[in-house]
């Protein structure tokens, strides 16, 4: 997992604006990768949450 920062904004489909993404890379079986729009000043929470609802949602 890696939070990639200091990108230049942009506007989701949502209508919310991010500057940043999670990376979230499965080195195990399937080697795929997910990567989630966020901003730069996300909490722990944050990420968690997004990290429940992507992942085993």
């Amino acid at each position: 997992m890696d939070l990639i920062t200091d990108l230049p904004p942009s506007k989701g489909t949502d209508g919310h604006r991010y500057d940043a993404i999670l990376s979230i890379v499965d080195h195990g079986l399937t080697k795929g990768a997910i990567f989630i729009p966020t901003t730069k000043t996300s909490t722990t929470n944050n990420i968690t949450q997004l990290f429940l609802t992507h992942i085993y949602a």
